[in-house]
């Protein structure tokens, strides 16, 4: 079983006891907080708020990505955890999304606007754009999305800190293949756990854990309404499941 699929494994037993599937259920209008619903075993969030999951007072985390990142909602649960669990902890969580931004658009701003926060952990999640802009005349190159994914994780672990990479997740909640653009997006998330795997950065398959949870929740065939509210941006369900998913990563990349 590779890494990926371990992962996978992992996030499927985590979100099952996370209250995304099971216990009580998440709502369009929930807006995640810090109240948790029952559970019968640790999830993967739950597990990187341990006291041995390799978080440290003095971290600062940086999430760097696009419109996504940029709301902010996956951020703000874990801060809410954060802080109603670990308060000793003093850990900065710094939010670095750009709407509409790709690869090769937050590349040059690694520097100022991620390296100079001296971060313990930097989380990437960006390639939606890669693909999406496509449509548009204006996606990404799959030699510059690769170069690009890859001088970024070199440099930021040259500078001491640990990478998660995670997939682009989903443009469309149908079927696995019924997406217009998702052969185009499994490539390219395909190209991002290369790159991880062959630069030392941890490998957060979102795609796989989306399409494993929409298979046992949707219920018809459009596009939208479980955990998007257009089949790209999150609705407070894909806010957790993306945090849950992340969740295992981190506490990997952090030694826990």
């Amino acid at each position: 079983m590779n890494h990926a699929m371990r992962l996978l494994v992992f996030v499927l037993c985590s979100v099952a006891g996370s209250g995304l599937d099971g216990g009580e259920p998440v709502s369009a209008g929930d807006g995640g907080g810090a109240e948790r619903s029952p559970v019968t075993a640790a999830s993967a969030l739950d597990r990187l708020l341990a006291p041995d999951s390799g978080l440290a007072s003095g971290q600062t985390i940086v999430f760097f990505g696009d419109s996504i990142t940029e709301a902010g909602g996956y951020i703000r649960m874990f801060r809410e955890r954060l802080s109603a669990e670990r308060p000793e902890l003093d850990i900065t969580l710094v939010n670095r999304g750009h709407s509409g931004y790709r690869v090769p658009d937050i590349r040059p701003l690694l520097d100022e606007e991620v390296l100079s926060e001296a971060p313990a952990l930097v989380v990437i999640y960006i390639g939606i754009n890669d693909v999406w802009h496509s449509l548009h005349g204006r996606g990404t190159p799959k030699d510059e999305y690769e170069a690009g994914l890859r001088d970024m994780i070199t440099r930021t672990l040259e500078s001491g800190a640990k990478v998660v990479l995670c997939s682009p997740s989903i443009i469309g909640e149908m079927p696995r293949g019924s997406n217009p653009l998702d052969a185009m997006l499994d490539e390219y998330a395909g190209i991002s756990e290369r790159v991880a795997e062959e630069t030392g950065a941890i490998f957060c398959d979102l795609r796989s854990a989306f399409f494993a949870y929409l298979s046992e929740h949707k219920t018809d065939r459009s596009d939208r309404g479980v955990l998007t509210n257009d089949g790209v941006h999150m609705l407070p369900a894909g806010d957790r499941l993306v945090i849950e998913t992340m969740a295992g990563a981190m506490r990997e990349s952090l030694g826990g």
